[in-house]
Protein backbone atom coordinates (compact mmCIF):
# COMPACT_ATOMS: atom_id res chain seq x y z
CA UNK A 1 0.00 0.00 0.00
CA UNK A 2 1.36 3.16 -1.07
CA UNK A 3 -0.27 5.37 1.16
CA UNK A 4 -2.93 5.81 3.71
CA UNK A 5 -4.81 9.31 4.74
CA UNK A 6 -7.36 10.63 7.14
CA UNK A 7 -7.31 10.50 10.90
CA UNK A 8 -5.13 7.49 12.32
CA UNK A 9 -5.31 5.62 9.43
CA UNK A 10 -2.24 3.05 8.95
CA UNK A 11 -0.46 1.36 6.35
CA UNK A 12 0.45 -1.38 8.44
CA UNK A 13 -3.78 -1.75 9.11
CA UNK A 14 -4.27 -3.40 5.60
CA UNK A 15 -3.23 -6.50 3.99
CA UNK A 16 -3.99 -6.57 -0.44
CA UNK A 17 -5.12 -9.54 -1.17
CA UNK A 18 -5.27 -10.29 -5.58
CA UNK A 19 -2.38 -7.61 -5.79
CA UNK A 20 -1.11 -8.69 -9.03
CA UNK A 21 -2.64 -8.89 -12.27
CA UNK A 22 -1.93 -10.72 -16.09
CA UNK A 23 -3.21 -8.38 -18.82
CA UNK A 24 -2.25 -8.46 -22.28
CA UNK A 25 -2.22 -5.66 -24.63
CA UNK A 26 -3.45 -6.98 -28.24
CA UNK A 27 -1.74 -5.87 -31.39
CA UNK A 28 -3.57 -2.89 -33.20
CA UNK A 29 -5.55 -4.09 -36.50
CA UNK A 30 -4.33 -0.92 -38.80
CA UNK A 31 -5.36 -0.67 -42.74
CA UNK A 32 -2.34 0.35 -44.67
CA UNK A 33 -2.17 1.31 -48.19
CA UNK A 34 0.45 1.62 -51.21
CA UNK A 35 0.23 5.02 -52.54
CA UNK A 36 0.22 4.56 -56.34
CA UNK A 37 3.95 3.96 -58.23
CA UNK A 38 4.88 5.86 -60.99
CA UNK A 39 5.41 4.03 -64.27
CA UNK A 40 9.87 2.83 -64.77
CA UNK A 41 11.81 2.25 -67.63
CA UNK A 42 13.85 -1.01 -67.74
CA UNK A 43 17.08 -0.74 -67.02
CA UNK A 44 18.51 -4.51 -66.70
CA UNK A 45 18.66 -4.57 -63.19
CA UNK A 46 15.90 -5.01 -60.66
CA UNK A 47 13.97 -1.83 -60.30
CA UNK A 48 13.07 -1.06 -56.51
CA UNK A 49 10.95 2.16 -56.42
CA UNK A 50 10.85 4.09 -53.27
CA UNK A 51 6.89 2.94 -51.85
CA UNK A 52 4.82 5.56 -49.58
CA UNK A 53 2.50 3.58 -47.63
CA UNK A 54 -0.01 5.41 -45.51
CA UNK A 55 -1.77 4.75 -42.80
CA UNK A 56 -3.42 5.91 -39.90
CA UNK A 57 -1.34 5.58 -37.31
CA UNK A 58 1.84 6.01 -39.75
CA UNK A 59 3.55 2.78 -40.51
CA UNK A 60 7.57 2.17 -40.08
CA UNK A 61 9.24 0.73 -42.60
CA UNK A 62 11.61 -2.00 -40.98
CA UNK A 63 9.62 -1.18 -37.61
CA UNK A 64 6.07 -1.81 -38.95
CA UNK A 65 6.55 -3.56 -42.48
CA UNK A 66 9.07 -5.20 -45.03
CA UNK A 67 8.82 -4.41 -48.70
CA UNK A 68 8.94 -6.84 -50.93
CA UNK A 69 9.61 -6.64 -54.99
CA UNK A 70 8.90 -9.45 -57.74
CA UNK A 71 8.74 -9.92 -61.05
CA UNK A 72 11.00 -6.25 -61.29
CA UNK A 73 13.65 -7.04 -64.04
CA UNK A 74 12.32 -6.83 -67.25
CA UNK A 75 9.27 -4.63 -68.85
CA UNK A 76 6.03 -5.50 -68.14
CA UNK A 77 4.04 -5.67 -64.72
CA UNK A 78 6.29 -6.02 -61.44
CA UNK A 79 4.55 -6.53 -57.61
CA UNK A 80 5.68 -4.60 -54.69
CA UNK A 81 3.99 -5.84 -51.38
CA UNK A 82 4.12 -5.06 -47.68
CA UNK A 83 4.12 -7.53 -44.69
CA UNK A 84 3.88 -6.80 -41.06
CA UNK A 85 6.59 -7.27 -39.32
CA UNK A 86 5.77 -10.17 -36.55
CA UNK A 87 7.26 -7.83 -33.49
CA UNK A 88 5.27 -4.57 -34.53
CA UNK A 89 2.44 -3.27 -32.41
CA UNK A 90 0.61 -3.48 -35.77
CA UNK A 91 -1.23 -5.73 -37.58
CA UNK A 92 -2.24 -6.02 -41.07
CA UNK A 93 -2.87 -8.35 -44.02
CA UNK A 94 0.09 -8.27 -46.36
CA UNK A 95 -0.77 -5.30 -49.16
CA UNK A 96 0.46 -5.30 -52.87
CA UNK A 97 0.61 -2.99 -55.68
CA UNK A 98 1.73 -3.31 -59.14
CA UNK A 99 3.58 -0.81 -60.86
CA UNK A 100 4.61 -0.63 -64.73
CA UNK A 101 8.26 -1.40 -66.06
CA UNK A 102 8.19 -0.14 -69.65
CA UNK A 103 9.97 -0.77 -72.20
CA UNK A 104 13.98 0.85 -72.94
CA UNK A 105 13.70 2.86 -76.14
CA UNK A 106 16.89 2.73 -77.63
CA UNK A 107 18.24 4.46 -80.85
CA UNK A 108 18.56 2.64 -84.39
CA UNK A 109 21.83 3.56 -85.97
CA UNK A 110 22.80 3.62 -89.61
CA UNK A 111 25.55 2.28 -91.00
CA UNK A 112 24.85 4.26 -94.14
CA UNK A 113 22.53 5.24 -96.79
CA UNK A 114 24.82 5.51 -100.43
CA UNK A 115 25.36 1.76 -101.46
CA UNK A 116 26.60 0.97 -104.55
CA UNK A 117 24.98 -1.75 -107.28
CA UNK A 118 26.60 -5.32 -106.74
CA UNK A 119 23.72 -6.96 -108.43
CA UNK A 120 22.88 -8.40 -105.03
CA UNK A 121 20.35 -7.84 -102.85
CA UNK A 122 21.69 -5.37 -100.04
CA UNK A 123 20.27 -2.38 -97.22
CA UNK A 124 22.05 -0.64 -95.03
CA UNK A 125 23.09 -2.38 -91.80
CA UNK A 126 21.21 -1.09 -88.50
CA UNK A 127 22.78 -1.29 -84.99
CA UNK A 128 21.21 -0.39 -81.76
CA UNK A 129 22.78 -0.66 -78.15
CA UNK A 130 21.27 -2.44 -74.91
CA UNK A 131 22.00 -1.90 -71.21
CA UNK A 132 24.17 -3.93 -68.63
CA UNK A 133 26.13 -5.86 -70.92
CA UNK A 134 23.00 -7.00 -73.60
CA UNK A 135 23.62 -7.07 -76.68
CA UNK A 136 20.85 -6.30 -79.25
CA UNK A 137 20.75 -8.20 -82.66
CA UNK A 138 18.79 -6.43 -85.11
CA UNK A 139 16.96 -7.38 -88.85
CA UNK A 140 16.51 -5.57 -91.77
CA UNK A 141 13.77 -5.85 -94.04
CA UNK A 142 13.59 -4.07 -97.64
CA UNK A 143 17.10 -5.19 -99.54
CA UNK A 144 16.97 -4.24 -102.37
CA UNK A 145 18.97 -5.31 -105.94
CA UNK A 146 17.79 -2.83 -108.58
CA UNK A 147 19.73 0.27 -108.71
CA UNK A 148 17.60 3.34 -107.35
CA UNK A 149 16.76 5.62 -105.25
CA UNK A 150 14.17 6.05 -101.87
CA UNK A 151 14.05 2.78 -100.91
CA UNK A 152 12.98 1.80 -97.03
CA UNK A 153 14.44 -0.56 -94.88
CA UNK A 154 13.13 -1.31 -91.78
CA UNK A 155 14.86 -2.70 -88.29
CA UNK A 156 13.33 -4.67 -85.98
CA UNK A 157 14.81 -6.31 -82.55
CA UNK A 158 15.83 -9.67 -83.62
CA UNK A 159 17.21 -11.25 -80.24
CA UNK A 160 18.72 -9.93 -77.14
CA UNK A 161 21.44 -11.92 -75.80
CA UNK A 162 23.98 -11.42 -72.57
CA UNK A 163 23.96 -9.25 -69.55
CA UNK A 164 24.59 -9.81 -65.91
CA UNK A 165 22.88 -12.71 -64.34
CA UNK A 166 19.52 -11.83 -62.27
CA UNK A 167 18.59 -13.26 -59.03
CA UNK A 168 14.48 -12.75 -59.08
CA UNK A 169 12.06 -11.92 -56.55
CA UNK A 170 14.34 -11.28 -53.62
CA UNK A 171 12.78 -9.55 -50.88
CA UNK A 172 14.34 -6.08 -50.10
CA UNK A 173 14.05 -5.11 -46.61
CA UNK A 174 15.07 -1.15 -45.93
Amino acid sequence: IESVTGGNAKAENYKLTGETKTFDIAKKAVKPAIDAIADQTYTGAKIEPTVTVTCDPALTETTDYTVEYKDNIDAGTATVTIKSVADSGYKFDDVSAQFTINPLEVAVTWDTAALTYTGEAQAPTATATGVSGETLKLKVDGAQTDAGTGYKATASLESVTGGPAQAQDRPHNG
